[in-house]
């Protein structure tokens, strides 16, 4: 069973279907806090540099990223209002956020006690 679930993110016009791994996310948390960007961007004081490093290492995993630069998605990023800002990083974070486990119907609550 994946963790991750695949996700497709629009950005700057292109659409790219995203594969997050444990390998990606220990490569961004290395460099970047996603609770402190998510705390930002939340409160109004995002982090766009490293909103741009994120997004960038996202889009290069899908099969047409290979060309995105962190460069391209921070000169995008600035020019972005904030509701659309918002909503890729909502994007983002759905993508790094593990799948919720689902519940086995089949399977009795275990009552143990």
């Amino acid at each position: 069973m994946a963790v991750f679930r695949d996700i497709e993110i629009e950005f700057a016009g292109v659409s790219y279907l995203v594969t997050p791994t444990m390998r990606l996310l220990r490569r961004i948390e290395n460099d970047v806090s996603i609770p402190r960007l998510a705390w930002g961007v939340s409160n109004g004081q995002p982090q766009t540099s490293h909103l741009a490093f994120v997004l960038a290492l996202l889009l290069q995993t899908a099969d047409n990223g290979r060309g995105v630069t962190e460069e391209t998605v921070y000169a995008e990023i600035n020019q972005m209002n904030g509701e659309t800002l918002i909503a890729i990083w909502n994007a983002v974070l759905e993508a790094v956020s593990p799948q919720p486990k689902k519940k086995d119907a089949a399977k009795p609550p275990s009552t143990s006690g």
